[in-house]
């Protein structure tokens, strides 16, 4: 039984890396330890240890959240990958978009941009941008991939179906959004460690690799700021955007959800492996009146 952490992909900071590299390497990322909080069959059957994993399929409303975020912070590159042209030819280049579905993305991105505060928070940065990185505590491998990085911080962009607080905290619950604060935030300082044991000639040989301008890229080494901000836009029009951060008591909670993970991966990798596990427990279990809802009791006079 192989007990150990798959190799993946070597730490290292990662501009433009594929979205199907980058989901399929085996380091532990945000959304797997979402799952582990849950339990170890969870994790493992959403994982790349599942070598029968299924293959992701994006609805309608994902596509649309992808194809809005890369045209606000990747419009070179979203002109590149689709035909905006309205219809469809033989001779067209790129993934066709319809004239509807092209002004539904112009609305969504252009609510944004036409805001001050919104269109400078997506000026020089660096978009698509990925940290490999070692826990020191543990060895575990982890994982992080930034929708927009400053050199001061991070901007992830979110698509939601109402802007009010519920909503919004429902969303950072479910989606185990303060889990991914923490560990991007924890992500982008390993990349400043990085970069910073790097020597200059090691530096300026990274720079040209990854086509990434080496003053900024020495500006953001340099710079102690730790932002992390969310942009959440409502999915229907109008789409009403607001930039959120998280309070210290959520981060707090994030951040133990993080080690807590950390922790069940490697006791699971220990207990049952890369391969797949049991899905019951050669035990029984017992529930007290504790977690038993009272019942109501209603007598006729």
């Amino acid at each position: 039984m192989i007990k150990q952490q798959p190799v993946g992909l070597p730490e290292g900071i990662y501009f433009g890396l594929d979205d199907e590299k980058y989901h399929n390497d085996p380091a532990l990322s945000h959304s797997g330890m979402t799952k582990l909080l849950i339990s170890w069959p969870d994790f493992w059957v959403n994982s790349s240890l599942n070598p029968q994993r299924k293959k992701f399929e994006a609805t309608a409303a994902m596509e649309f959240g992808k194809q809005s975020g890369m045209l606000l912070t990747q419009p070179k590159v979203f002109h590149q990958m689709y035909n905006t042209h309205g219809r469809s030819n033989p001779t067209s280049k790129g993934n066709w978009l319809s004239s509807v579905q092209w002004q539904k993305l112009t609305e969504s991105v252009d609510a944004i941009i036409d805001v001050k505060i919104g269109a400078e928070h997506f000026q020089d940065g660096y978009a698509e941008v990925a940290v490999v990185w070692r826990d020191p505590d543990t060895g575990i491998m982890l994982r992080a991939k930034f929708d927009f990085l400053r050199t001061f911080g991070i901007i992830d962009v979110k698509r939601i179906k109402a802007m009010d607080d519920w909503t919004i905290g429902n969303a950072v619950r479910d989606q185990g959004l303060d889990i991914q604060n923490f560990l991007y935030l924890e992500g982008m300082k390993a990349a400043r460690r990085m970069l910073n044991a790097m020597s200059d000639d090691e530096f300026n040989a990274f720079c040209l690799q990854q086509k990434v301008d080496s003053v900024w890229l020495a500006e953001f080494a340099q710079d102690t700021d730790v932002m992390f901000r969310f942009l959440f836009q409502r999915s229907t029009p109008p789409y009403i955007w607001d930039f959120v951060e998280l309070e210290e008591d959520a981060l707090i909670e994030g951040a133990n959800s993080v080690y807590a993970a950390i922790q069940r991966y490697k006791a699971g990798l220990e207990m049952f492996g890369i391969g797949k596990p049991p899905l019951g427990r050669e035990r029984v279990r017992k529930i007290g009146s504790f977690f038993i809802p009272r019942r109501r009791y209603q007598y006729e006079d």
